[in-house]
Protein backbone atom coordinates (compact mmCIF):
# COMPACT_ATOMS: atom_id res chain seq x y z
CA UNK A 1 0.00 0.00 0.00
CA UNK A 2 1.39 3.54 -0.82
CA UNK A 3 2.01 5.92 1.71
CA UNK A 4 1.37 2.85 4.56
CA UNK A 5 3.78 2.75 7.51
CA UNK A 6 3.93 0.36 10.19
CA UNK A 7 4.36 1.41 14.17
CA UNK A 8 7.83 1.01 15.96
CA UNK A 9 5.66 -1.45 18.07
CA UNK A 10 2.44 -2.58 16.32
CA UNK A 11 1.27 -4.55 19.09
CA UNK A 12 1.66 -1.54 21.44
CA UNK A 13 -0.72 0.58 18.75
CA UNK A 14 -3.81 -2.15 19.30
CA UNK A 15 -2.86 -2.17 23.02
CA UNK A 16 -3.28 1.76 23.51
CA UNK A 17 -6.06 1.74 21.26
CA UNK A 18 -7.39 -0.94 23.98
CA UNK A 19 -6.07 0.34 26.84
CA UNK A 20 -7.17 4.02 26.78
CA UNK A 21 -10.91 3.43 26.02
CA UNK A 22 -12.17 0.51 27.87
CA UNK A 23 -11.25 -1.46 30.80
CA UNK A 24 -9.94 -4.71 30.31
CA UNK A 25 -11.65 -7.23 32.53
CA UNK A 26 -14.54 -6.48 30.77
CA UNK A 27 -13.47 -7.98 28.11
CA UNK A 28 -12.39 -11.22 30.00
CA UNK A 29 -16.26 -11.71 31.26
CA UNK A 30 -17.22 -11.33 28.27
CA UNK A 31 -14.64 -14.60 27.37
CA UNK A 32 -15.55 -16.27 30.08
CA UNK A 33 -19.09 -16.87 29.16
CA UNK A 34 -17.63 -19.11 27.03
CA UNK A 35 -20.35 -18.66 23.95
CA UNK A 36 -18.03 -18.40 21.36
CA UNK A 37 -14.44 -19.37 23.39
CA UNK A 38 -13.57 -21.99 25.25
CA UNK A 39 -11.47 -20.79 27.35
CA UNK A 40 -8.32 -21.27 25.27
CA UNK A 41 -9.19 -20.68 21.47
CA UNK A 42 -12.39 -19.50 19.84
CA UNK A 43 -14.70 -22.00 18.59
CA UNK A 44 -14.09 -21.22 14.66
CA UNK A 45 -15.68 -23.47 12.27
CA UNK A 46 -13.86 -26.40 10.57
CA UNK A 47 -12.17 -25.83 7.73
CA UNK A 48 -13.33 -27.89 4.78
CA UNK A 49 -11.29 -30.31 3.23
CA UNK A 50 -9.02 -29.46 0.69
CA UNK A 51 -9.49 -25.66 1.85
CA UNK A 52 -5.95 -23.50 1.79
CA UNK A 53 -5.79 -20.40 3.98
CA UNK A 54 -5.97 -18.25 0.27
CA UNK A 55 -9.40 -19.74 -0.32
CA UNK A 56 -10.58 -19.17 3.62
CA UNK A 57 -12.13 -15.84 2.39
CA UNK A 58 -14.35 -17.63 0.03
CA UNK A 59 -15.59 -19.32 2.86
CA UNK A 60 -19.02 -18.41 3.85
CA UNK A 61 -19.16 -20.14 6.98
CA UNK A 62 -16.02 -18.55 8.20
CA UNK A 63 -17.49 -14.46 7.26
CA UNK A 64 -20.93 -15.78 8.96
CA UNK A 65 -19.19 -16.81 12.03
CA UNK A 66 -17.04 -13.93 12.33
CA UNK A 67 -20.25 -11.86 11.91
CA UNK A 68 -22.25 -13.51 14.80
CA UNK A 69 -19.43 -12.90 17.03
CA UNK A 70 -19.20 -9.27 16.22
CA UNK A 71 -22.51 -9.19 16.54
CA UNK A 72 -22.27 -11.18 20.21
CA UNK A 73 -19.92 -8.49 21.68
CA UNK A 74 -21.88 -5.59 20.46
CA UNK A 75 -24.92 -7.21 22.18
CA UNK A 76 -22.88 -7.71 25.40
CA UNK A 77 -21.70 -4.58 25.65
CA UNK A 78 -25.20 -3.08 25.07
CA UNK A 79 -25.41 -1.39 21.43
CA UNK A 80 -26.88 -3.77 19.61
CA UNK A 81 -29.95 -0.61 19.09
CA UNK A 82 -27.22 1.44 17.12
CA UNK A 83 -24.77 -0.84 16.01
CA UNK A 84 -24.95 -3.73 13.90
CA UNK A 85 -22.26 -5.85 11.76
CA UNK A 86 -23.08 -7.39 8.33
CA UNK A 87 -21.64 -10.10 6.28
CA UNK A 88 -22.67 -9.14 2.75
CA UNK A 89 -23.97 -12.15 0.65
CA UNK A 90 -21.82 -12.57 -2.27
CA UNK A 91 -19.16 -10.26 -0.99
CA UNK A 92 -15.75 -12.16 -2.86
CA UNK A 93 -17.28 -11.56 -6.10
CA UNK A 94 -17.53 -8.10 -6.01
CA UNK A 95 -13.50 -8.22 -5.86
CA UNK A 96 -13.86 -5.99 -8.75
CA UNK A 97 -10.59 -4.07 -10.43
CA UNK A 98 -10.55 -0.32 -10.13
CA UNK A 99 -10.79 0.08 -13.90
CA UNK A 100 -14.69 -1.05 -13.20
CA UNK A 101 -16.02 1.77 -11.45
CA UNK A 102 -17.84 -0.58 -9.50
CA UNK A 103 -17.66 0.31 -5.37
CA UNK A 104 -15.35 -3.32 -3.69
CA UNK A 105 -17.64 -4.56 -1.30
CA UNK A 106 -16.18 -5.58 2.07
CA UNK A 107 -16.63 -9.21 3.67
CA UNK A 108 -17.89 -7.52 7.08
CA UNK A 109 -19.25 -4.13 8.02
CA UNK A 110 -19.62 -3.15 11.33
CA UNK A 111 -23.04 0.03 10.48
CA UNK A 112 -24.21 2.03 12.95
CA UNK A 113 -27.47 4.43 13.54
CA UNK A 114 -27.12 7.86 14.98
CA UNK A 115 -29.28 11.13 15.05
CA UNK A 116 -27.16 13.06 14.32
CA UNK A 117 -24.14 11.34 12.25
CA UNK A 118 -26.16 8.19 10.79
CA UNK A 119 -29.85 9.05 10.41
CA UNK A 120 -30.30 5.61 8.54
CA UNK A 121 -32.69 3.05 10.65
CA UNK A 122 -30.06 0.29 11.67
CA UNK A 123 -33.00 -1.94 10.84
CA UNK A 124 -32.93 -1.50 7.00
CA UNK A 125 -29.43 -2.54 6.67
CA UNK A 126 -29.08 -6.15 5.15
CA UNK A 127 -26.77 -8.87 4.33
CA UNK A 128 -28.29 -8.77 0.70
CA UNK A 129 -27.35 -5.59 0.04
CA UNK A 130 -23.64 -6.66 -1.18
CA UNK A 131 -25.93 -8.04 -4.17
CA UNK A 132 -26.55 -4.45 -5.98
CA UNK A 133 -23.92 -2.02 -6.43
CA UNK A 134 -26.39 0.93 -4.98
CA UNK A 135 -26.73 -1.64 -1.98
CA UNK A 136 -23.05 -1.88 -1.74
CA UNK A 137 -22.78 2.33 -1.79
CA UNK A 138 -25.72 2.42 1.25
CA UNK A 139 -23.51 0.08 3.13
CA UNK A 140 -20.41 2.61 2.94
CA UNK A 141 -22.62 5.39 4.19
CA UNK A 142 -23.65 3.92 6.87
CA UNK A 143 -20.05 2.19 7.68
CA UNK A 144 -18.64 3.04 10.91
CA UNK A 145 -15.96 0.53 10.32
CA UNK A 146 -15.30 -2.44 8.41
CA UNK A 147 -13.63 -5.98 8.19
CA UNK A 148 -11.69 -8.27 5.91
CA UNK A 149 -10.97 -11.95 5.27
CA UNK A 150 -6.86 -11.96 5.50
CA UNK A 151 -5.98 -14.10 2.84
CA UNK A 152 -2.56 -15.43 5.18
CA UNK A 153 -3.56 -16.66 8.13
CA UNK A 154 0.31 -15.80 9.46
CA UNK A 155 3.45 -14.25 8.36
CA UNK A 156 4.85 -17.99 8.51
CA UNK A 157 2.07 -19.45 6.39
CA UNK A 158 2.56 -15.89 3.98
CA UNK A 159 5.92 -17.26 3.45
CA UNK A 160 5.29 -20.97 2.97
CA UNK A 161 2.80 -20.14 0.55
CA UNK A 162 4.94 -17.31 -1.26
CA UNK A 163 7.86 -20.13 -1.45
CA UNK A 164 5.82 -22.94 -2.84
CA UNK A 165 3.68 -20.42 -4.98
CA UNK A 166 5.57 -17.43 -5.69
CA UNK A 167 3.58 -15.77 -8.62
CA UNK A 168 0.00 -16.84 -7.76
CA UNK A 169 0.61 -16.07 -3.98
CA UNK A 170 2.62 -12.43 -4.58
CA UNK A 171 -0.82 -11.74 -6.79
CA UNK A 172 -3.34 -12.71 -4.34
CA UNK A 173 -0.95 -10.58 -1.64
CA UNK A 174 -1.09 -7.46 -3.79
CA UNK A 175 -4.62 -7.75 -4.72
CA UNK A 176 -5.20 -8.33 -0.74
CA UNK A 177 -3.64 -4.81 0.10
CA UNK A 178 -4.88 -3.19 -3.32
CA UNK A 179 -8.62 -4.24 -1.77
CA UNK A 180 -8.00 -2.42 1.18
CA UNK A 181 -6.74 0.70 -0.55
CA UNK A 182 -10.30 0.08 -2.03
CA UNK A 183 -12.23 -0.21 0.98
CA UNK A 184 -10.63 2.50 2.70
CA UNK A 185 -11.24 4.83 -0.05
CA UNK A 186 -15.05 4.07 -0.55
CA UNK A 187 -15.43 4.99 2.99
CA UNK A 188 -13.67 8.35 2.31
CA UNK A 189 -16.03 9.01 -0.85
CA UNK A 190 -19.17 8.18 0.68
CA UNK A 191 -18.88 9.87 3.62
CA UNK A 192 -17.23 13.30 2.75
CA UNK A 193 -16.86 14.13 6.28
CA UNK A 194 -15.00 11.33 7.88
CA UNK A 195 -11.58 12.42 9.29
CA UNK A 196 -10.16 9.18 9.48
CA UNK A 197 -11.06 5.03 8.93
CA UNK A 198 -10.73 2.32 11.37
CA UNK A 199 -10.40 -1.47 9.69
CA UNK A 200 -9.36 -4.76 10.14
CA UNK A 201 -8.11 -8.02 8.82
CA UNK A 202 -9.10 -11.30 10.36
CA UNK A 203 -8.00 -14.97 9.94
CA UNK A 204 -8.35 -18.26 11.54
CA UNK A 205 -5.11 -17.52 13.76
CA UNK A 206 -4.58 -13.35 13.52
CA UNK A 207 -6.24 -10.22 13.74
CA UNK A 208 -4.48 -6.62 12.47
CA UNK A 209 -5.61 -3.40 13.07
CA UNK A 210 -5.85 -0.55 10.08
CA UNK A 211 -5.78 3.07 10.31
CA UNK A 212 -6.09 5.72 7.46
CA UNK A 213 -6.68 9.16 7.34
CA UNK A 214 -5.11 11.60 4.76
CA UNK A 215 -0.97 11.17 5.66
CA UNK A 216 -1.41 7.57 5.03
CA UNK A 217 -2.30 4.19 6.82
CA UNK A 218 -0.74 2.48 10.06
CA UNK A 219 -1.27 -0.90 10.24
CA UNK A 220 -0.53 -3.04 13.71
CA UNK A 221 1.41 -6.17 13.90
CA UNK A 222 -0.68 -9.36 13.27
CA UNK A 223 -1.97 -10.15 16.91
CA UNK A 224 -2.49 -14.13 17.86
CA UNK A 225 -6.89 -13.99 18.38
CA UNK A 226 -6.63 -16.71 20.69
CA UNK A 227 -3.88 -15.65 22.95
CA UNK A 228 -5.11 -11.98 22.74
CA UNK A 229 -8.56 -12.92 22.20
CA UNK A 230 -8.98 -9.49 24.89
CA UNK A 231 -7.33 -7.45 22.47
CA UNK A 232 -10.30 -8.45 19.72
CA UNK A 233 -13.00 -8.00 21.87
CA UNK A 234 -11.67 -4.64 23.36
CA UNK A 235 -11.63 -3.13 19.76
CA UNK A 236 -14.63 -4.27 18.55
CA UNK A 237 -16.33 -2.92 21.45
CA UNK A 238 -14.41 0.20 20.80
CA UNK A 239 -15.66 0.31 16.85
CA UNK A 240 -19.07 0.06 18.30
CA UNK A 241 -18.81 3.25 20.62
CA UNK A 242 -21.63 5.42 20.60
CA UNK A 243 -19.38 8.68 20.18
CA UNK A 244 -18.90 8.74 16.65
CA UNK A 245 -16.22 11.39 16.65
CA UNK A 246 -13.40 8.97 18.16
CA UNK A 247 -14.11 7.18 15.08
CA UNK A 248 -13.60 9.72 12.47
CA UNK A 249 -17.31 11.46 12.38
CA UNK A 250 -16.72 15.31 12.41
CA UNK A 251 -18.65 15.92 14.76
CA UNK A 252 -19.33 19.78 13.25
CA UNK A 253 -21.64 18.32 10.39
CA UNK A 254 -24.26 16.74 11.93
CA UNK A 255 -28.27 15.88 10.41
CA UNK A 256 -31.71 17.64 12.22
CA UNK A 257 -34.66 17.01 10.93
CA UNK A 258 -33.70 15.36 7.64
CA UNK A 259 -31.59 18.73 6.60
CA UNK A 260 -27.89 18.17 6.98
CA UNK A 261 -25.97 21.06 8.56
CA UNK A 262 -22.81 22.33 9.53
CA UNK A 263 -21.51 24.39 12.43
CA UNK A 264 -18.81 27.38 12.22
CA UNK A 265 -17.66 29.71 14.09
CA UNK A 266 -16.77 32.75 12.49
CA UNK A 267 -15.33 36.27 12.76
CA UNK A 268 -17.74 39.40 12.64
CA UNK A 269 -17.76 42.92 13.08
CA UNK A 270 -18.86 42.22 17.16
CA UNK A 271 -16.42 39.26 17.57
CA UNK A 272 -16.82 35.45 17.29
CA UNK A 273 -20.03 33.76 16.12
CA UNK A 274 -21.43 30.69 16.12
CA UNK A 275 -23.62 29.81 12.71
CA UNK A 276 -25.51 26.76 11.46
CA UNK A 277 -25.71 26.36 7.73
CA UNK A 278 -27.74 24.24 6.07
CA UNK A 279 -25.72 21.70 3.41
CA UNK A 280 -27.41 21.42 0.00
CA UNK A 281 -25.42 18.63 -1.79
CA UNK A 282 -21.62 18.09 -2.17
CA UNK A 283 -19.94 20.13 -5.14
CA UNK A 284 -16.65 18.69 -5.33
CA UNK A 285 -14.60 15.95 -3.43
CA UNK A 286 -11.43 14.24 -4.18
CA UNK A 287 -10.94 10.18 -4.61
CA UNK A 288 -7.48 9.74 -3.56
CA UNK A 289 -6.74 8.92 0.21
CA UNK A 290 -3.60 10.48 0.09
CA UNK A 291 -3.18 14.26 0.43
CA UNK A 292 -5.81 17.15 0.57
CA UNK A 293 -8.47 15.20 1.33
CA UNK A 294 -10.70 18.49 -0.51
CA UNK A 295 -14.28 18.37 -0.08
CA UNK A 296 -16.11 21.39 -1.44
CA UNK A 297 -19.97 21.78 -0.60
CA UNK A 298 -23.14 24.03 -1.38
CA UNK A 299 -23.75 25.19 1.66
CA UNK A 300 -26.46 27.85 2.75
CA UNK A 301 -28.16 30.63 5.35
CA UNK A 302 -31.54 28.63 6.69
CA UNK A 303 -32.61 32.25 7.07
CA UNK A 304 -31.55 34.14 4.37
CA UNK A 305 -30.58 31.59 1.60
CA UNK A 306 -27.74 33.12 0.77
CA UNK A 307 -25.64 30.11 -1.09
CA UNK A 308 -21.54 29.91 -0.65
CA UNK A 309 -19.01 27.23 -1.36
CA UNK A 310 -17.62 25.72 1.80
CA UNK A 311 -14.15 24.04 1.03
CA UNK A 312 -12.60 21.30 3.55
CA UNK A 313 -9.43 20.53 3.29
CA UNK A 314 -5.91 19.08 4.89
CA UNK A 315 -3.43 21.33 4.50
CA UNK A 316 0.09 20.11 4.75
CA UNK A 317 2.48 21.71 7.39
CA UNK A 318 4.77 22.97 4.75
CA UNK A 319 2.17 24.50 2.55
CA UNK A 320 0.81 28.00 3.02
CA UNK A 321 -2.42 28.51 4.69
CA UNK A 322 -5.02 28.82 1.74
CA UNK A 323 -6.48 32.36 3.24
CA UNK A 324 -3.02 33.58 2.53
CA UNK A 325 -3.31 32.53 -1.14
CA UNK A 326 -6.44 34.08 -1.67
CA UNK A 327 -5.75 37.29 -0.45
CA UNK A 328 -2.07 37.26 -2.81
CA UNK A 329 -4.97 36.53 -5.57
CA UNK A 330 -7.04 39.87 -4.91
CA UNK A 331 -6.01 42.53 -7.21
CA UNK A 332 -4.94 40.37 -9.92
CA UNK A 333 -7.07 40.31 -13.64
CA UNK A 334 -7.93 36.45 -12.80
CA UNK A 335 -11.81 35.75 -11.59
CA UNK A 336 -10.44 33.61 -8.88
CA UNK A 337 -9.25 36.71 -7.37
CA UNK A 338 -12.79 38.19 -7.18
CA UNK A 339 -14.03 35.46 -5.41
CA UNK A 340 -14.70 36.53 -2.11
CA UNK A 341 -13.55 35.08 1.71
CA UNK A 342 -17.00 34.91 3.03
CA UNK A 343 -15.74 33.33 6.30
CA UNK A 344 -13.17 31.38 8.19
CA UNK A 345 -14.10 28.59 10.55
CA UNK A 346 -12.21 30.16 13.73
CA UNK A 347 -12.61 26.80 15.80
CA UNK A 348 -9.29 25.37 13.60
CA UNK A 349 -7.46 28.46 13.77
CA UNK A 350 -7.88 28.96 17.83
CA UNK A 351 -6.87 24.98 18.17
CA UNK A 352 -5.80 23.67 14.93
CA UNK A 353 -6.62 20.22 14.39
CA UNK A 354 -4.04 18.07 12.63
CA UNK A 355 -3.31 14.25 11.83
CA UNK A 356 -0.62 14.71 14.46
CA UNK A 357 -2.97 15.26 16.89
CA UNK A 358 -5.72 12.61 15.58
CA UNK A 359 -3.64 9.92 15.77
CA UNK A 360 -1.80 10.73 19.40
CA UNK A 361 -5.87 10.98 20.33
CA UNK A 362 -6.15 7.71 18.66
CA UNK A 363 -3.38 6.27 20.65
CA UNK A 364 -1.14 5.87 17.33
CA UNK A 365 2.16 5.94 17.82
CA UNK A 366 3.29 6.41 14.23
CA UNK A 367 2.52 10.03 13.29
CA UNK A 368 3.51 9.88 9.66
CA UNK A 369 5.34 11.36 7.43
CA UNK A 370 3.87 15.25 6.91
CA UNK A 371 1.98 16.10 9.61
CA UNK A 372 -1.17 17.73 7.76
CA UNK A 373 -3.55 20.67 9.19
CA UNK A 374 -7.67 20.53 8.82
CA UNK A 375 -9.34 24.17 7.55
CA UNK A 376 -12.42 25.41 6.85
CA UNK A 377 -13.16 28.29 4.75
CA UNK A 378 -16.56 29.58 2.55
CA UNK A 379 -16.03 31.90 -0.22
CA UNK A 380 -18.61 33.19 -2.52
CA UNK A 381 -20.60 30.88 -5.51
CA UNK A 382 -19.88 32.57 -8.59
CA UNK A 383 -21.42 30.89 -11.75
CA UNK A 384 -19.13 28.42 -14.11
CA UNK A 385 -18.78 29.19 -17.86
CA UNK A 386 -20.71 26.53 -19.82
CA UNK A 387 -21.45 28.32 -22.98
CA UNK A 388 -19.04 30.57 -25.27
CA UNK A 389 -19.95 33.59 -27.35
CA UNK A 390 -16.90 32.43 -29.88
CA UNK A 391 -14.04 30.56 -30.28
CA UNK A 392 -11.75 33.27 -29.14
CA UNK A 393 -14.00 33.79 -25.95
CA UNK A 394 -13.26 30.61 -25.57
CA UNK A 395 -9.36 30.72 -25.94
CA UNK A 396 -9.35 33.45 -23.71
CA UNK A 397 -11.06 32.06 -20.60
CA UNK A 398 -8.75 28.48 -21.60
CA UNK A 399 -5.79 31.26 -21.37
CA UNK A 400 -6.53 32.65 -17.71
CA UNK A 401 -7.84 29.34 -16.64
CA UNK A 402 -3.69 27.97 -17.27
CA UNK A 403 -2.34 31.33 -15.96
CA UNK A 404 -4.68 30.77 -12.67
CA UNK A 405 -3.36 26.88 -12.57
CA UNK A 406 0.52 28.45 -12.69
CA UNK A 407 -0.36 31.62 -10.08
CA UNK A 408 -1.99 28.27 -7.72
CA UNK A 409 1.65 26.95 -8.41
CA UNK A 410 3.71 29.92 -7.54
CA UNK A 411 2.37 30.35 -4.23
CA UNK A 412 2.69 26.53 -3.27
CA UNK A 413 -1.21 26.21 -3.90
CA UNK A 414 -1.99 22.44 -5.80
CA UNK A 415 -6.10 22.60 -5.37
CA UNK A 416 -6.81 24.31 -8.67
CA UNK A 417 -7.83 21.85 -11.69
CA UNK A 418 -9.30 22.61 -14.77
CA UNK A 419 -12.37 20.94 -15.74
CA UNK A 420 -13.49 20.74 -19.79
Amino acid sequence: MEHASQSANGYGFANLFLRRNINAQTAENYLKLGRHFNGKRWRLPRRKPRITTLADAKDDRLRRWFNDVINDIIDYYGFSANRKAVAPVESDANLTDERSGDPPCPDLVLLGQDDKQLPRPIGTYSATMGMSKEGIKNLYRGCVAFGNLERFGTQESADSVLKDMSTYARYALSLFRHRLLMLFRECFIYQPSRRFVYGFSVSRETFQLFFFDRTGAVQSSRVDIHQGAKVLVGVVRLLSDPDLSILGFDPDIFWEKNERYVKVNYRAQEGLKVKKFKIEHVLYRTSDVYGRGTVCWIVCDPKSGYRVVMKDSWRDKNSREEVGILTDFSGKHLEIGRRKVVFVDESFVKYPLSTASIRADQGVIDIGPNNRFFSRIAMELLPSIRHFQSSLHLLQGFRDAVQGTNLCSNHDCVSLRLHF
